[in-house]
């Protein structure tokens, strides 16, 4: 089952998952990256393309010792 969500959904919704993760600004971004995969690829969002993000946009700087993946934005 799909659900349609805005983007304040996606945002409330991650901060509730990860709430050190991401700042707005970061989660702005992603957000977009999202929307624009899903109109290219009419594909919806699988974990693996935040992932792949990540990789591509990111530069892990280490861990947290809770097991948080800490990056910073290029």
């Amino acid at each position: 089952m799909k659900t349609t969500v805005n983007f304040y959904d996606f945002k409330r919704e991650f901060k509730a998952i990860r709430p050190n993760n991401f700042t707005d600004e970061g989660l702005i971004v992603l957000w977009d990256y999202l929307e624009e995969y899903e109109q290219s690829t009419g594909e919806g969002e699988p974990s693996h393309i935040v992932r792949e993000y990540l990789e591509e946009n990111a530069t892990f700087v280490g861990t947290t010792p809770s097991g948080t993946l800490l990056y910073r934005w290029f």
